[in-house]
Order: C-alpha cells, then sequence, then structure tokens
C-alpha cells in the first residue's frame, strides 16, 4: 500500500512538473506570435525538425537503457551513467557532420546551414546529459528534483525568449539561444546534485559498458529515427510544396495539438518506472493490464474534453494571423492520443528486448505517413498533414498494440 501511496504521488508531481513546463511556452505564444512573423516561426518549425533527429542520434536516447540497468544490477550503475556520457559525446562528432551535409540540402537558401546544425547539435548534446540525469531521478524515486531540472529549465527558457525576441532580435535565433540558456541552468542544477556520484566509476569497465549500451540502443534508433521523420514529415512536405508562412501556421497548430501528448509524457514519466517494478512481481501483469485499460478510458474521455474547450481557447491566445490554425487541432490531438496510448503498451515488448519489432513498426508507419503527406498536402494543404499525422500514429498504436497482446499469449 505504501508503494502505490508513493507511486501516486510521484505520478502527481511529475504530471504537475511536466504540465507546467509545457504549458509555460503555450501561455507565451500570445506574445512571441505576435512578435514573430509566419515566417520566422516556419524556421523554428526547420529547426525543431533537424532536433528531432539530433536529440535522437547523439546520446541515442538512454532512458530505456538506463531504466532496464539500474533495475538488473544498481551497483554498477555508476559505470553505466559513466558509459552514457561518453555515448552523448562520440555521436555528437558523428552527428555533426552528417547533418551539416544533410541541412544544405534541406534548408532554404537564407538560413545558414552551418549556424543551424551548430545549434542544433548544442542543445542535442546538452539534451541527452540532462534526459540522463532526469532520467536516474525517475528511477531512484526522487521526483521532486526531476521536477526542479524540468521546471529551471523550461522558466529560464521562457524568459529569455521574451527578452531576446523584444529586446535584441525578432528571429528564430533568439529562441532557440533562450532554449540553450535554459538547459545550461538546469544541467548546472543537475551536476551540482549528482556531483558526489557522476565521477565515481570503474575506468576499466565504462568501455565495456559503452560498448554495451550502444548495441541495446543502436536497434532503437532506427525506432525513433523513424518516429521522428512520422512527426515532422509533414513539415518537411509543407515547406517544400507551401512556403515557410503556411508552415509558421501549421507549427503554431501543431504546438498546440500536442498539449494531449504533453499530458501524456507526464503520466509516462509515472508509468515506465512503475511497469519496470510491477512486470515481475506476482500478479504484476493483471495490475498492469488493468491499469492499461484505465488509462485507454481516461485518453478517451481527455480527447472529448480537449476537443470542445481547446480550439476556442486558441483564437484568443494567437494572433490572429495564426487563428485559422484551430482547425487542425482536433486530428492533430487525436494523432497524440493514440501516440499517448501506444506509449504505455511499449513496455512489453522492452523487457521481451524485442526493439527491433518496434523499429519495424515504426518504419512501417513513417513510410505510410511520408507517402500520405506527398500525396495529400499538394491537394488537401495543410487539412492533409493534418490527418496523415493521424493515420500515422494510428498506425503506430494498433500495432503495438497488436504485438504486445501476441507478447503475453506467448507467456
Amino acid at each position: 500500500m505504501g508503494m502505490e501511496k508513493e507511486g501516486k504521488r510521484s505520478a502527481l508531481i511529475y504530471l504537475v512538473s511536466t504540465i507546467f513546463a509545457r504549458a509555460v511556452p503555450f501561455l507565451l505564444m500570445p506574445i512571441l506570435t505576435n512578435f514573430l512573423s509566419l515566417e520566422q516561426y516556419g524556421y523554428i518549425g526547420l529547426y525543431l525538425v533537424l532536433c528531432s533527429f539530433g536529440t535522437t542520434y547523439v546520446g541515442l536516447r538512454p532512458d530505456v537503457y538506463l531504466m532496464r540497468e539500474y533495475t538488473h544490477r544498481a551497483d554498477e550503475f555508476n559505470t553505466v551513467r559513466a558509459a552514457m556520457f561518453l555515448l552523448v559525446f562520440f555521436s555528437a562528432i558523428v552527428f555533426l557532420p552528417i547533418g551539416f551535409f544533410a541541412s544544405i540540402w534541406f534548408l532554404p537558401a537564407e538560413i545558414s546551414a552551418g549556424l543551424m546544425i551548430s545549434l542544433v547539435t548544442v542543445v542535442s548534446v546538452l539534451g541527452a546529459c540532462l534526459r540522463i540525469i532526469k532520467t536516474e531521478f525517475q528511477i531512484e524515486g526522487r521526483p521532486i528534483l526531476y521536477a526542479l531540472m524540468e521546471i529551471s529549465a523550461v522558466v529560464i527558457h521562457s524568459v529569455l525568449a521574451v527578452v531576446f525576441v523584444l529586446l535584441v532580435d525578432q528571429t528564430w535565433t533568439s529562441k532557440v539561444y533562450a532554449e540553450i540558456s535554459g538547459v545550461l541552468v538546469a544541467l548546472g542544477i543537475g551536476f551540482i546534485l549528482c556531483r558526489r556520484k557522476l565521477f565515481v566509476f570503474d575506468s576499466a569497465t565504462v568501455v565495456r559498458e559503452l560498448s554495451a549500451g550502444f548495441r541495446y540502443l543502436w536497434p532503437l534508433t532506427f525506432f525513433v529515427g523513424c518516429f521522428s521523420v512520422l512527426k515532422i514529415s509533414d513539415r518537411v512536405v509543407i515547406s517544400e510544396f507551401l512556403g515557410a508562412e503556411e508552415l509558421g501556421l501549421y507549427t503554431v497548430a501543431y504546438m498546440y495539438g500536442m498539449i494531449l501528448g504533453v499530458v501524456h509524457e507526464a503520466l509516462e514519466r509515472a508509468w515506465n518506472p512503475y511497469f519496470f517494478r510491477t512486470y515481475s512481481l506476482e500478479g504484476g501483469r493483471k495490475r498492469i493490464y488493468r491499469s492499461q485499460i484505465s488509462y485507454f478510458i481516461f485518453s478517451a474521455l481527455l480527447y472529448v474534453v480537449f476537443i470542445f474547450i481547446a480550439p476556442k481557447v486558441f483564437v484568443f491566445m494567437v494572433d490572429e494571423k495564426y487563428a485559422s490554425g484551430a482547425d487542425f487541432i482536433p486530428v492533430l490531438a487525436l494523432a497524440y492520443t493514440f501516440e499517448g496510448c501506444r506509449k504505455v503498451l511499449c513496455g512489453y515488448l522492452y523487457v521481451s528486448a524485442k526493439t527491433g519489432l518496434l523499429s519495424v513498426i515504426t518504419v512501417f508507419a513513417a513510410v505510410v505517413n511520408v507517402l500520405l503527406n506527398i500525396n495529400l498536402i499538394p491537394v488537401y494543404g495543410l487539412n492533409g498533414a493534418a490527418y496523415s499525422a493521424a493515420v500515422g500514429f494510428f498506425l503506430m498504436f494498433s500495432m503495438t498494440a497488436m504485438a504486445s497482446w501476441l507478447h503475453l499469449r506467448s507467456r
């Protein structure tokens, strides 16, 4: 009973801190949309596209690996953590030149590819290091420290974004420099809190741990990379066929539609540790199953409430030139409802080391999504992009559900 009470307390802290961290940027939208043009928001959309790949391949997203290893061998965790920091460093060296040549092809001529990819790499490195420390707070059951880092990053980012945009430069770079500043502050807090553990590890085995971590995480990069394609291919096609201003409009609407994704992300912070702790316990799988059914019902009700309220609030939050984006919010919110439900099913594939199957599912959904974007956006405009996103996320959810069901049947 005490463990369940503690789990609910942690879930509440994760939920409140994550919603707060994601809500502050939304509350700043009236200011930023008033001073940043549609074109500049379009460039922010392109920056977010590159960040999707940067955060995938810099550090290889070590969250799940750290949780898995801590469960099995907490006494060696310091060395595992050190290996993950090394992985961030080496993967950044590889990503930077590849990202630069890709961005030359990808970005419009008026944006400096060197500046863009340098900023993306810096944000990706800092974000990966921050993720390592936040993950440790998760698995150690220290949600307040997690919340401290989460909130400090977003508050500094948001305050400086307003200052930079109003007083320095009304361009996409002002927002990015503010983001870097916020992550640096949060990372500094994390290093101070963990300073007694970060540099205590077995240097003789750290290379072995680096190799083991790479072997586990590398297949997942196909999953995360294709997932990034699924999330951002619409903006690439919009930029190509409709231009930067339409991309800016869609980017703002997409950010608002992701609010449901923020709620699911917050709950996932508590769900993953709970899943790994409970799965191997007697009767644990039945408890997990009941929790998942409750979660799906909650998600459906939340979606109905959201689409009734959100479009009405949106038009009051943004400058009038962005108001037509409210039309896309219900479909984008549906996409992130499917994604939130998918996340609570993935644990079955993680514990059985079927990360390759996750990659296959995501590759298929991403290919379908890209084909839909290419065919629908030129004809139906931004509506085509929103419906393509919903179909892609639904495919991922339904295929993951089937794979999880087959896993349970085999036990």
